[in-house]
């Protein structure tokens, strides 16, 4: 029993440590200048807070805020996900977008599915999602996006895996390749219910050209509903 009490101190003090850095992080991106070096490409940050429930064993719902300070941007997201089988989704997603000070506000559908290949310790993901994009005062835009994700698990205390990560786009408008996002991030568990997930993605965009992603989004594990 001795033994064991130092143990659960180092982890209270490595969740503690953990939860200090997320919150410098976005006090950091918060008050960063929006301001760049001449010539550089832009970039954009965006914080994201999520909820995930266990609806059943088959059923979840998953709810997140999005900001981004740079490009005045705020988005609220919903997903609905059906696993039909362990390592397959169904998803049935809906998105807000708010620009600030601007009259423009758009309704996405965001439906699609996940599919997952474990080799060893490594995750194979590709995600496919069909993105209807319905947008006030401009033309509404259509795309088909696929993401493949390699992320490797480390198991360990902190559940630390990272990821490479690849998504194009299809424009369904313009019926061409519109856009690529390259990119690298890790999944950090914080404690048994937060998920700390931080990325930097490469965007090539046909029409507005080379953008810079940083993401930081923690996901909190709501206790599971009683499953019958």
């Amino acid at each position: 029993m001795l033994a064991d009490i130092p143990a659960v101190g180092k982890n209270r003090t490595n969740h503690v440590r953990n939860l200090h850095l997320l919150v410098s992080l976005c006090m950091a991106i918060a008050v960063m200048p929006r301001v760049k070096a001449q010539g550089a490409d832009p970039y954009a940050f965006w914080l994201m807070p999520a909820v995930n429930y266990q609806i059943s064993e088959k059923q979840y719902g998953f709810a997140q805020l999005g900001w981004n300070p740079l490009q005045k941007l705020m988005l609220g997201y919903g997903n609905f996900i059906i696993r039909p089988k362990p390592n397959f989704d169904v998803n049935i997603g809906f998105m807000y977008i708010d620009v600030t000070n601007r009259e423009v506000e758009e309704w996405t559908l965001m439906n699609g599915f996940t599919a997952r290949i474990p080799v060893g310790k490594m995750l194979i993901e590709n995600r496919g999602l069909v993105w209807n994009r319905f947008i006030t005062n401009a033309d509404d835009m259509h795309f088909y996006r696929n993401r493949v994700r390699l992320m490797l698990s480390f198991g360990n205390a902190s559940q630390f895996s990272p990821y490479l990560v690849d998504e194009f786009s299809y424009s369904f408008n313009r019926g061409d390749f519109s856009r690529n996002r390259i990119g690298a991030g890790c999944l950090l568990t914080l404690c048994k219910r937060v998920v700390l997930d931080v990325s930097y993605a490469r965007q090539s965009d046909r029409i507005s050209g080379k953008l810079n992603l940083f993401f930081i989004m923690a996901t909190v594990r709501l206790p599971p509903g009683k499953h019958h």
